[in-house]
């Protein structure tokens, strides 16, 4: 990481001003501390940034392309991905995080893909960790299992 420091007149500092704006908008800027002297009236930024990282800022956001699962999926695996993302969304709604941060689409359509739907199986998806699996699988699990076979789901957990 590389540091920068500017020094900019609290007055008439127009030019020096454009000059930092340029800098900050040509580079990948990590932080920017700033502190303004009183007594000699300037102001001082120091701007940490990684060199090398020019982010173009005229360039539209690229996005994946959404998947449609109804297509990629069977019907069985788009019917439990469904169920998946129902309870996704309940506990996201109870945690009040975004569902995305809970599974993703993507994570959800291989945990439907499953042949056994259990935590040991989820861990095997790639991007799923233990925590992750501690705080949300199993509640997921035993709510679409539920659905599914009741008395199973008791013994599951």
């Amino acid at each position: 990481m590389q540091i920068r420091v500017f020094t900019i007149p609290a007055l008439a500092g127009q030019e020096m001003q454009e000059e930092m704006n340029k800098f900050l908008r040509g580079h990948r800027v990590m932080e920017v501390k700033q502190q303004y002297d009183a007594e000699r009236g300037y102001w001082t930024f120091a701007v940490n940034y990684i060199e090398g990282s020019t982010p173009n800022n005229n360039a539209p956001a690229i996005r994946p392309e959404k998947v449609d699962y109804k297509t990629v999926l069977s019907p069985e695996s788009f019917d439990v991905f469904t169920k998946l993302r129902d309870a996704r969304k309940q506990i996201a709604k109870d945690e009040s995080v975004p569902a995305y941060a809970i599974f993703t689409d993507k994570e959800l359509a291989d945990i439907a893909q499953l042949s056994e739907l259990s935590p040991a199986a989820m861990l095997k998806i790639e991007g799923i960790n233990h925590g992750r699996v501690d705080k949300y699988g199993e509640r997921m699990l035993h709510r679409i299992i539920a659905q599914v076979q009741p008395t199973e789901a008791e013994n599951l957990f």
